[in-house]
């Protein structure tokens, strides 16, 4: 990824997101021994980070694949942040979650289409069903 990919990505996924602020704490500086900088993602919109990666896989699609919608697997953030951008974007999600996930990671505000299941399923697994692009947030190992 290149200086100017962070740049569009950034611009891209403005509309969609908070400026989160950045803190410090003197009191963990102190003991840390270390200038501490937090990033508090838990004030974006859904209360993660995950937002921006959710955005930005969404409006990378084509027009085709967004006509279409897009489906994934979560049980937490993964799920809010997929809801709430493709809402926001104005694009069908479909989210299967786990019958077990914790109640207050289940969609309320935004939801669309949620299955809740026992099944432990990819996302291409579950993208293949229901014949939609997987939106995945890859890991990338050093």
């Amino acid at each position: 990824m290149t200086k100017n990919d962070l740049i569009d990505c950034h611009d891209r996924i403005k509309p969609f997101i908070h400026n989160t602020p950045v803190l410090t704490s003197n009191y963990v500086n102190e003991i840390t021994g270390a200038e501490v900088y937090f990033k508090c993602e838990n004030f974006q919109k859904m209360g993660a980070f995950k937002m921006r990666g959710a955005a930005n896989a969404i409006l990378k699609l084509s027009d085709e694949q967004k006509n279409n919608g897009v489906v994934t697997h979560s049980s937490g953030n993964h799920a809010q942040a997929i809801s709430l951008a493709a809402k926001k974007i104005g694009i069908k999600a479909y989210i299967v979650m786990p019958s077990n996930a914790p109640e207050i990671k289940k969609i309320t505000d935004h939801e669309r289409y949620i299955f809740y299941n026992n099944l432990v399923l990819s996302n291409t697994r579950i993208a293949n069903l229901f014949n939609f692009p997987a939106i995945t947030m890859p890991i990338k190992k050093n």
